[in-house]
């Protein structure tokens, strides 16, 4: 594996280690192949310990002690699988706890936004976000126990918003969300579920925006206007609407079902004109402000 910096602290027996959702741990003579997407690949030279590392990093899944995976090791063995844990931290490759709350417990649904799509969001969502649910208005108090998933829904080009609301969410004030925009008029988007853990942050994928945009420079712009903007908001067709906003309802209604479904966590994109709608993955960014090392 190439050369990493060191996590903030080192990783301890009693973390609960989590792969990045989606890798394949392969065993080969002498060697783990760790797989997960095209960007994250890597080679782990294990000896004789091939079995023993390869098992280890399969219950990587964050619901048992680093301490408890060990069991049955030698020492030889445990010291290997520490040092390979620690450094699939600094890859960001491996994270500590669960990525979503236990399956199961209800969650509560803040909305964010004003105009008419926001508008539509709380009646449709309201109404049939079902029991795996519980939709209310964004900064009432809640239970520690309950779940919080927060949904920024935009008609405008207010992207300095959008970093703002990726800021707080990171900062811990929600356990999941989502951003619902028609901005761009000919196309609408409904980001992947959002997590703190072990997931890309919208930064992220405003940061992919931007080296795909043919004027990179207007993001500077968007993100960071010199005074007060005045975004004026375009009602998106009918149509667009009403399918950006079943997109992310069923993102929402997914939550607290396992298994979990892979679209949950991929960009949708519907073209305005011909309805036509693409999954997109959107990778972590090492270099990120926001949740990276930049």
């Amino acid at each position: 594996m190439p050369p990493s910096h060191p996590p903030a602290s080192p990783v301890t027996l009693a973390s609960l280690p989590r792969l990045l959702p989606g890798s394949t741990v392969i065993a080969a003579e002498r060697v783990v192949h760790l797989i997960a997407g095209e960007d994250f690949r890597f080679t782990i030279q294990t000896g004789d310990t091939t079995a023993a590392i390869a098992r280890v990093l399969r219950d990587c899944q964050g619901d048992r002690p680093l301490a408890e995976l060990l069991n049955g090791l030698g020492p030889a063995e445990r010291d290997l699988a520490i040092r390979i844990v620690d450094r699939l931290r600094s890859e960001r490759m491996l994270f500590d706890g669960r990525a979503m709350p236990t399956a199961g417990i209800p969650w509560r649904i803040d909305i964010e936004g004003t105009g008419s799509l926001a508008q539509q969001a709380r009646e449709v969502w309201l109404g049939t976000s079902g029991s795996s649910c519980q939709p209310a208005d964004a900064g009432t108090t809640r239970p520690m126990a309950t779940p919080v998933m927060r949904v920024l829904v935009q008609q405008d080009l207010d992207l300095a918003r959008v970093l703002e609301f990726n800021r707080r969410q990171l900062a811990g004030e929600a356990d999941a969300w989502l951003w619902v925009t028609t901005g761009p008029l000919s196309r609408g988007y409904v980001s992947p579920v959002l997590l703190k853990r072990g997931r890309p942050c919208l930064e992220c994928l405003l940061r992919h925006f931007r080296r795909l945009s043919p004027a990179p420079q207007l993001y500077d712009v968007l993100e960071r206007p010199g005074e007060p903007a005045q975004f004026v908001p375009g009602d998106p067709a009918e149509p667009l609407a009403r399918i950006v906003l079943e997109i992310a309802g069923w993102k929402l209604r997914r939550l607290g079902q396992t298994p979990a479904a892979a679209s949950q966590f991929a960009l949708h994109v519907v073209e305005a004109n011909t309805l036509e709608t693409a999954l997109h993955p959107v990778w972590l960014d090492p270099t990120c402000p926001g949740c990276g090392d930049g």
